[in-house]
């Protein structure tokens, strides 16, 4: 309860200095007050809290027999477990790291509305990934500091930085795909696209039409037909409720970032970047849809782009509180959702 009590807390006090910020800089030591807390709350909390916590003390105790587990983890493992009988220590390494890296890559990224930027990664993925899926939550840190060179005009730094993060946690491979996106303005043919394809697949995957015999790809077939032999033996849902308050509420501000697109552009460095990987995440969370345990992990690892993108919605309202207001009940609605999903 202590923990849920210190997110809202933290959650507050980032949305009521939100509304002052306008167009400047928030004061650099409130900024570094604000993340040494997020780092501390991440690295403190008590084992058992959340969901992956026990899996990840299990893999500190015993690293040569955990499986599925990045060797980068493991290296850190046997070099701690000398001297440490809890993965306590681990949990603040990590912490230390993929916090004050991913709050310094947003700042860098975001133009303006910092605060509003940790609002929504506060609300969702903070929680997440920096308080559950630590390995992931590190991993995402240093692509957006990819992405950030890549905006720079560095792909190949771009890739190093993808290809380092995918040592951290094999999920973020998937970031070669936006290699070559670009982050050219949008077309005609892209805003079709961009306005027909998610919400045929949101369509599909309320009726519930299965997509996946057609993956070309043999190892995603052997890993999908495990996930579907865990979903029939009941230890997975069956399938996502795409009608939950919460996915509506992305859906209606990810059509709102692509109507309102060349008013909001001139307000990110990488909007159209980010526009299309927001909706490929819908692509593939609602492509999905009938396998939760992929779903919900592809969705959380594009979707991340939230914490850039969402903010900008400032400025697609008149009085532009409005869309102030509207970012952080999505980042206040996420939270909720967070804290009911994990029991916090």
């Amino acid at each position: 309860m202590l923990i849920v009590v210190l997110l809202i807390l933290l959650l507050s006090l980032v949305s009521f200095y939100s509304f002052f910020e306008e167009d400047t800089r928030p004061n650099l030591w409130l900024i570094i007050g604000l993340v040494t807390f997020m780092v501390l709350l991440a690295a403190l909390r008590p084992i058992g809290l959340d969901a992956d916590s026990d899996n990840y003390q299990s893999y500190f105790l015993y690293p040569d027999s955990a499986e599925g587990v990045e060797e980068s983890f493991l290296i850190i493992s046997r070099l701690l477990l000398p001297y440490f009988d809890t993965v306590q220590p681990i949990f603040f390494l990590y912490a230390i790291t993929s916090v004050p890296l991913m709050a310094a890559a947003v700042y860098y990224l975001s133009k303006k509305n910092y605060m509003l930027c940790l609002t929504v990664w506060i609300g969702h993925y903070y929680v997440l990934h920096e308080m559950t899926q630590i390995r992931v939550g590190l991993a995402l840190a240093i692509v957006f500091w990819g992405i950030y060179f890549l905006h720079k005009g560095l792909r190949l730094v771009y890739v190093v930085c993808v290809a380092f993060a995918t040592f951290i946690h094999v999920s973020v491979a998937l970031f070669f795909l936006f290699t070559f996106i670009g982050n050219d303005e949008l077309n005609k043919y892209w805003k079709t696209a961009l306005a027909i394809v998610p919400i045929f697949c949101y369509a599909l995957g309320l009726l519930h039409v299965d997509l996946i015999p057609m993956l070309p790809f043999e190892y995603a077939q052997e890993k999908i037909e495990a996930y579907e032999t865990l979903r029939d033996m009941g230890a997975v849902g069956e399938s996502i409720n795409l009608l939950k308050p919460v996915y509506l509420i992305r859906l209606f501000a990810y059509y709102m970032l692509l109507w309102k697109y060349d008013l909001l552009k001139n307000h990110l460095c990488m909007y159209t970047f980010c526009l299309k990987m927001f909706a490929f995440s819908f692509v593939l969370f609602t492509v999905f849809a009938n396998l939760p345990a992929v779903s919900y992990r592809l969705f959380d690892l594009f979707g991340v782009i939230e914490i850039l993108i969402i903010p900008t919605l400032v400025y697609a309202f008149k009085p532009s509180v409005i869309g102030r207001i509207f970012v952080l009940i999505f980042a206040g609605a996420y939270l909720f959702s967070m804290v009911s999903t994990f029991n916090l």
